[in-house]
């Protein structure tokens, strides 16, 4: 996984000056956020890293997973390192309001309405099968595709999650999976203190859980467990 920068035409690999980071989301939101430190003191570094600039998660596979925008810097007096907070492009979403009416529309086609008026780069939109009708009024865009879809839901029985992936928006079908932890008389129990990506690529935020992965064994690292594993992205946090 590296960290790209992006700023005045310029690109930059920080991926090695990274000192923790931290991914993190939740349904309810219509951004994700990203969290990193770096390190300002290493030999050789003249960085400026400012609000406004972009930045990139990219994986080993050369995919983009998250894309978003510097939106707080700050660094503690006396401290070897600067705090980061970026916000995927789902904040677009929540801070640009439109005015539309649909009448008996798929919200498949409505999603894509809105992704042609405000220029917004799609990939996959989730088809319901089923018409709503609502007229918005100086709503946010991301509680209008909440609503359309919620509309939708309740008449078939499922439910969507609305996320960018990278630098795309896409509404899938959110599938529920119970997951069951049993504990075991002499099982190991590792509560862990830091940011990584265990062996697993099954944790990555910054929440005090125990990891169950057999081959994470610490070394002052604190875990998490995704929710949806297969794309180890954040999303669906309880």
């Amino acid at each position: 996984m590296k960290l790209m920068l992006y700023q005045n035409g310029t690109t930059t690999d920080l991926s090695g000056l990274v000192s923790g980071l931290t991914w993190s989301g939740d349904k309810s939101t219509a951004a994700r956020k990203l969290e990193f430190a770096l390190i300002t003191d290493a030999p050789g570094v003249d960085l400026t890293v400012r609000n406004g600039d972009h930045c990139e998660l990219i994986d080993d596979d050369g995919q983009c997973r998250f894309s978003g925008m510097i939106v707080q810097v700050t660094q503690k007096s006396g401290s070897a390192t600067i705090a980061v907070t970026a916000y995927d492009r789902g904040i677009y979403l929540s801070n640009n309001a439109g005015t539309m009416i649909f009448r008996n529309s798929e919200p498949a086609d409505a999603a894509r309405q809105i992704c042609s008026t405000y220029q917004i780069p799609a990939r996959t939109l989730a088809t319901a099968g089923v018409p709503v009708t609502r007229k918005f009024a100086g709503v946010s865009l991301w509680q209008i595709l909440n609503t359309l879809y919620s509309l939708a839901g309740a008449q078939n029985g499922k439910r969507y999650m609305i996320r960018f992936i990278g630098r795309d928006l896409e509404v899938s079908e959110r599938i529920e999976q119970a997951t069951n932890l049993v504990i075991q008389p002499g099982s190991n129990l590792i509560i862990h203190h830091e940011v990584h990506h265990c062996p697993a690529q099954q944790c990555c935020h910054l929440q005090q859980r125990r990891c169950p992965d057999s081959n994470c064994r610490g070394s002052g690292i604190r875990c998490a467990i995704w929710t949806d594993a297969a794309s180890h992205d954040p999303t669906g946090w309880n």
